[in-house]
């Protein structure tokens, strides 16, 4: 017998401080928890990756602000970021995203709208993502 799935809709809503560029969402798993990633630009119009945690993909708990343009030694890095994800690897993590408003920096930014990633550590406990540059065309 097959499992039926129904779509549920909304699981969280916008927090405080975010305009409505909030999408894309991306779920990931780690350490046992799931983590929801999402594209974001805070009322300041500075582009973050804003995350959520949950044990069951149910009921979400809002964390903060994951990384962000000037956050975390971060310096300016777009007005909307899209399309986050995260990959750990070499005992690295990799924050993907999609940075809009990037100016260009001689060969680097030629495109409208921007792909790259971050290489660095999200800490679980204070969920933040500690990181130098954005590796991107």
């Amino acid at each position: 017998m097959a499992a039926i799935l129904l779509k549920k809709g909304p699981v969280v809503t916008l927090p405080d401080g975010f305009t409505a560029h909030f999408r894309d969402p991306k779920v990931v798993r780690r350490n046992g928890r799931f983590y929801m990633l999402i594209g974001a630009q805070d009322i300041d119009n500075q582009g973050c990756c804003v995350m959520f945690v949950s044990d069951d993909l149910s009921s979400w708990e809002y964390q903060g602000v994951l990384a962000g343009t000037h956050r975390n030694n971060l310096g300016y890095y777009g007005y909307m970021w899209e399309c986050p994800d995260l990959l750990s690897w070499a005992g690295k993590d990799v924050l993907l995203v999609c940075p809009q408003g990037m100016e260009q920096e001689g060969n680097r930014f030629q495109n409208i709208y921007q792909s790259g990633y971050f290489v660095g550590v999200v800490d679980d406990k204070k969920r933040n993502f500690s990181d130098g540059r954005f590796h991107g065309a």
